[in-house]
């Protein structure tokens, strides 16, 4: 009976991850079309930093919370950082693609 706990917690933080990931994914969407649309591309930094923030904190939260993988800070932080900055990076990297196919 613990073991299937276990495994219904697991498949709950799974859950979670995948639908902050595809929520991430539709803000990105919008931050892109934001990027193609407004004469000054940069603009779509005011939704693109929030967000980012915001995945670093969702993800700390994830590893740190008792009903999450239970990390210690030491772990839980970097990782929580590390994701937004990967996030962040897939980010510009896919902005500043949109921006080279929309001039060309």
């Amino acid at each position: 009976m613990i073991a299937a706990d276990c495994s219904a917690e697991k498949r709950t933080i799974a859950l979670i991850l995948h639908d902050r990931i595809f929520q991430y994914k539709s803000e990105l969407t919008e931050q892109r079309n934001l990027f193609k649309t407004h004469p000054a591309r940069w603009a779509s930094l005011l939704t693109a930093l929030p967000a980012t923030f915001m995945s670093a904190v969702s993800m700390t939260y994830i590893l740190m919370a008792p009903e999450g993988f239970r990390l210690g800070a030491g772990i839980a932080y970097p990782v929580g950082i590390g994701f937004a900055a990967a996030l962040f990076a897939l980010y510009v990297r896919m902005g500043s693609r949109t921006a080279s196919q929309s001039v060309s």
